[in-house]
């Protein structure tokens, strides 16, 4: 049975600019993730280019957390760079994930801080970002939409 940080990787890989699946990336997923984080995230679709947020009821229909609580996980997450806080369509607060290209590489270190979780991010980021898996994060990119 697939546990929530290998769906959560398989979910990433899909998107425009998608994270290809490799054992690595579940391991990343899962120090830097709670179950629940990794469970909200899942939950938030992959189309996002142009980023497209998804306002909060929406996203609390999918994943059953009590309102107050869901805000306060997405507002954790967009904090730490995970997520795209922005506004929907209909001009409501919602979130969206970020693409690969834009944030997960760098979030770990955009406070400036050397802390150990930073550190050992930098490490499996290291492992999990060689020439491969770049150059196939790029392939499937749709460049159009970033011009």
């Amino acid at each position: 049975m697939q546990d929530v940080y290998e769906g959560l990787a398989l979910h990433l890989s899909i998107m425009a600019m998608g994270l290809p699946y490799r054992e690595e990336l579940v391991d990343i997923l899962r120090e830097s993730f709670t179950p629940t984080e990794a469970e909200v995230a899942l939950s938030l679709p992959t189309k996002v280019v142009p980023i497209q947020p998804v306002g909060i009821d929406d996203i609390a229909d999918r994943v059953g957390i009590p309102r107050e609580e869901l805000i306060g996980i997405l507002e954790g997450l967009a904090e730490r760079g995970f997520l795209f806080s922005g506004r929907t369509q209909d001009g409501e607060k919602g979130y969206a994930l970020m693409q690969s290209g834009f944030s997960f590489p760098q979030m770990f270190h955009w406070k400036g801080e050397m802390t150990p979780h930073a550190k050992k991010m930098s490490e499996m980021l290291g492992k999990y970002f060689r020439r491969n898996v770049r150059d196939e994060t790029c392939a499937q990119a749709e460049t159009k939409a970033y011009r």
